[in-house]
């Protein structure tokens, strides 16, 4: 009977002992080996994404959005919001890979932000604290973004100071985009009502 063990080849008596390590082209030296560029990349990003994530949910107000939310406190709110977001689901998505460029980080913050938009009505405590931090994070994610730019192409960044961010307009975009949908959520709220429709009761987020 012959033992094998995860650091042996399992071979005939001849070569027992003959570990994988002294094996040219051996599939532990070939296949375990992650430490490939796009990986090094991917975890060099990966810090740097976290650090801004860091100083996103380092507001004032950003207790309301650590945590997904609760609708037992906000009555109605899966009704209204179809992709529910938080901090703590964005760092998770960033640490899983499930989020993988500065595009679809700056996306999601946009979207928790919007999310709490479209839920709350115009004159409620986190309407207008939603809008001041959204502010903040706007200015974070391009700060952010001229950075790493620099690193990358440093006669490019020297330029920045003077031109719009190219993120800028992707921002203002989807921002607009969520004030249109806010809009018409309204309205169509509106018109609920006046048909005799009780409306959702707005709490937080």
């Amino acid at each position: 009977t012959t033992t094998t063990t995860a650091a042996v080849v399992s071979t005939p008596s001849s070569t027992t002992g003959i570990t994988a390590d002294s094996i040219p082209n051996s599939p532990s030296i070939s296949v375990c080996s992650d430490d490939t560029e796009p990986t090094r990349e991917f975890r060099q990003w990966k810090k740097a994404i976290l650090l801004l994530w860091g100083t996103v949910a380092s507001h004032r107000y950003a207790s309301i959005f650590l945590q997904p939310v609760n609708e037992s406190l906000a009555p109605g709110y899966r009704n209204v919001v179809l992709r529910p977001l938080d901090l703590a689901t964005i760092k998770r998505n960033v640490e899983t890979g499930a989020i993988r460029t500065n595009l679809e980080f700056q996306r999601d913050v946009m979207l928790m932000f919007q999310n709490a938009i479209m839920y709350n009505s115009s004159d409620h405590d986190i309407y207008q604290m939603t809008l001041e931090m959204q502010q903040v994070a706007i200015h974070q994610i391009e700060e952010f973004l001229a950075t790493q730019m620099m690193l990358q192409n440093p006669a490019e960044g020297k330029t920045l100071r003077n031109r719009e961010m190219p993120s800028r307009r992707g921002i203002g975009d989807l921002t607009d985009k969520g004030h249109d949908e806010t809009r018409t959520l309204r309205r169509s709220a509106a018109h609920s009502d006046h048909e005799g429709t009780p409306s959702i009761k707005k709490r937080r987020l």
